[in-house]
């Protein structure tokens, strides 16, 4: 695993890119980055998380300063899903510090924001489908819009998260009740999740993927 330590923000929070599967370089990151769209016919990822959603943004959204690292993480395809893309950004991420040595993540972040592309709308509508299913078992589930779209709202004992496909790309956020209240987070989420679609144009456009809780 390669960790790339970037710039640092004015709350003292470290900026480290993780790339175990698809190869980057290091990179200035800043909480002002815009995306730049392309017609390539590969997808479309955020080369960084200031691209999906700037620290402030998240901190914002939640009402609260997070401490720890920002992390960044871009997995490879997975072919047997129909995945084509996957990034994950994590704030608040827990710092160990060995004696002498060099700070590194450890843990889970207390807010993970996943930014995923398939192969077509179909397959992520699929993809949400399932995991709303899935977790729903354990979770309390509610519909909501963002920007119009379908969402679904899971709150539950370990996380709270919002799942939803838009074209072929499906948005997931993902906080923890330590830092959200559940009568927050259908609110909260869903700005969250608003941030993430303002990245990039839809994968197929003018098709919205939906999904059944049922």
């Amino acid at each position: 695993m390669t960790v790339l330590t970037g710039c640092t923000r004015s709350s003292g929070n470290r900026v480290v890119s993780m790339s175990p599967t698809v190869p980057t370089s290091a990179s200035v990151v800043s909480a002002t980055a815009t995306p730049s769209p392309s017609a390539s016919a590969s997808p479309l990822l955020p080369g960084n998380c200031a691209e999906l959603a700037p620290l402030q943004r998240v901190e914002e959204a939640l009402g609260v300063n997070l401490l720890g690292d920002v992390t960044y993480l871009r997995a490879a395809p997975v072919p047997q899903s129909g995945r084509t893309g996957r990034v994950t950004c994590g704030y608040g991420t827990p710092v160990t510090t060995p004696s002498g040595g060099t700070p590194t993540p450890s843990g889970r972040p207390l807010v993970e924001l996943s930014y995923i592309t398939y192969v077509d709308a179909k397959t992520a509508a699929d993809r949400v489908t399932l995991t709303v299913h899935t977790d729903s078992q354990h979770a309390t589930t509610t519909q909501v819009q963002v920007d119009g779209k379908p969402a679904w709202v899971l709150v539950g004992s370990d996380w709270d998260e919002l799942v939803m496909a838009d074209g072929a790309r499906t948005i997931v956020a993902e906080v923890s009740p330590r830092i959200l209240a559940p009568e927050k987070a259908p609110a909260v989420l869903t700005r969250l999740a608003a941030q993430m679609l303002a990245f990039g144009a839809s994968m197929s456009p003018g098709a919205s993927g939906a999904a059944s809780s049922g």
